[in-house]
């Protein structure tokens, strides 16, 4: 009952929002007031929303970094990243992705009849990947091997793509890297911890994300943001 009601809700005012809206950023936004959406779920939505022609927004305009993307950034550039400037390298990654194909010998022709470029959305989900990649190679237990579907179908790309609106590029707080909203991860729980060069870290599930996005973070940043959940986990620690 609560998802019908929630789809009521955004059936209802949802088109006046995103006739009104000046930036994706402001829908991203809107979403966020309700209680079950969190971060990745927003975005999701703000993304199918874009397939369609009832959202005109340029495909540069916003990205949201979900935690595997931050890690999959972390991976890339061998060291860490503070959340200011994480927007700032996808943009950057995005505008010289020709580059870098060059420089790796990748022969890449781009999406579609259009041979549209890689855009922020996807640099984003690439990067979250390879963070499950290399989380993936590091594990000890097998698992079940992947088997391939076959050849993939004919791709096929939303219409509305290539409406004229979507090429102005709209972006929202341009002086800052990303909107303070973004920054909000919670801790849902501490499930497990380990000891890295000798430095304790906690396996942490965050709210709204699905389990397969849960992280090991380092105790010290994890006391300045959940005190109280690691102070509840270590009390549960047998030595």
């Amino acid at each position: 009952m609560n998802h019908l009601a929630l789809m009521e809700v955004l059936m209802q005012e949802m088109p006046d929002v995103l006739s009104k809206a000046e930036y994706m950023a402001d829908v991203f936004e809107w979403l966020q007031t309700f209680k079950s959406m969190g971060d990745f779920t927003a975005y999701q939505l703000l993304l199918n929303l874009s397939y369609s022609n009832v959202m005109s927004f340029s495909d540069h305009d916003f990205v949201v970094m979900c935690v595997g993307s931050r890690r999959g950034l972390r991976r890339c550039f061998k060291q860490d990243i503070p959340r200011s400037m994480e927007v700032d390298l996808v943009r950057w990654i995005q505008s010289s992705q020709d580059d870098h194909f060059a420089r790796l010998r990748l022969n890449f022709n781009g999406l579609g009849d259009q041979h549209r470029p890689m855009m922020l959305c996807d640099i984003e989900h690439t990067l979250c990947e390879l963070d499950k990649y290399i989380r993936k190679c590091g594990q000890s237990s097998k698992g079940r091997p992947f088997v391939g579907t076959g050849e993939l179908g004919e791709i096929r790309l939303p219409k509305a793509w290539s409406d004229k609106a979507r090429q102005i590029v709209r972006i929202k707080n341009e002086e800052e890297a990303e909107p303070d909203i973004i920054e909000k991860f919670v801790v849902q729980s501490i499930e497990a911890h380990r000891v890295v060069d000798g430095m304790m870290e906690f396996l942490v599930f965050w709210e709204g994300y699905d389990p397969d996005e849960a992280t090991w973070e380092p105790k010290d940043s994890l006391m300045e943001d959940a005190p109280t959940m690691v102070k509840a986990y270590l009390k549960t620690i047998t030595y």
